[in-house]
């Protein structure tokens, strides 16, 4: 959690995406303070975990 801590005043009030984000920690962490916040996952099992929490998320290939 050192890094959400670290990118928090970072992205305040911009927009944020996580490339492989697995369970969506630091992600669930920095939406709470970014404009908007999105997750990019490759693997389906973690995508429907990361909707579950409310993370806006595409389950796709970074390089798609």
């Amino acid at each position: 959690m050192a890094v959400a801590e670290f990118l928090v005043p970072i992205v305040a009030n911009r927009s944020f995406l996580e490339i492989g984000t697995r369970r969506g920690d630091i992600s669930a962490c920095l939406a709470k303070h970014a404009a908007s916040s999105t997750a990019i996952e490759v693997y389906r099992k973690y995508c429907h975990a990361l909707r579950q929490r409310g993370l806006s998320v595409l389950c796709a290939r970074v390089e798609e």
